[in-house]
């Protein structure tokens, strides 16, 4: 049985090593795992409840059929998780300094989701609901955001990250000048002022929203 196997309330894990364990139906309840080493371990049918993961190294963990409510991830790396596997039931995440890059949300319902400082490079917001998401400060270079909802969203903050307008509902999306002026190149139009601000576009080899980075504004 693995160490963190079983019900847990009002518990810390310190520097444990779970990499690679299947944990079945554990319980967590105001826990926090400090340091821990969870590479590739399954939690499955787990249940998660204002748990705090601080500096550990989760990535190709999964969350299989497991309720995440209240769960927070601060200085972790997460990268290569499918995400889509968790219980949508009272689902919170909330994600600071982490690296999540190439994991999965495509489909889920993130209202609210606040990632800060995170890096997001190749993550998948498919279809996703981001309502009133945040990102400051995230770079989310090669990240998917297609048929996502992003009312009231915020994107301002983020490096790298781009939509495809044709198929996101965005009413009241915040996005950066820099962000503007690609969607703006991307409809095949011309601003003469964002041009002379940001300069020249840069050549890609493909066409479509996300697919090359703007030019920063120049000092």
């Amino acid at each position: 049985m693995s160490a963190v196997s079983g019900a847990f309330v009002d518990h810390g894990f310190k520097d444990v090593d779970a990499a690679g364990a299947e944990v079945e139906r554990a319980e967590y309840e105001r826990v926090r795992f400090d340091g821990c080493t969870l590479t590739g371990t399954r939690f499955v049918g787990c249940h998660f409840d204002d748990v705090v993961f601080a500096n550990c190294e989760l990535t190709t963990a999964s969350f299989l059929n497991s309720t995440l409510r209240g769960a927070r991830f601060v200085g972790c790396r997460v990268m290569g998780v499918n995400w889509t596997n968790v219980r949508p039931t009272l689902l919170s995440l909330a994600f600071e300094r982490c690296r999540l890059d190439n994991s999965t949300f495509s489909g889920m319902k993130l209202r609210g989701l606040v990632m800060a400082e995170c890096g997001l490079l190749g993550v998948d917001f498919t279809s996703c609901d981001l309502t009133g998401a945040r990102f400051p400060a995230c770079e989310m270079s090669g990240a998917t955001l297609r048929h996502a909802v992003l009312d009231n969203a915020d994107l301002s903050g983020a490096r790298g990250a781009f939509f495809d307008a044709r198929t996101c509902k965005t009413s009241g999306t915040r996005i950066d000048v820099a962000m503007a002026a690609q969607l703006v190149r991307d409809l095949g139009m011309v601003c003469p002022d964002l041009d002379a601000l940001l300069g020249p576009a840069e050549p890609s080899p493909t066409r479509g929203f996300g697919t090359a980075p703007p030019r920063r504004p120049r000092r």
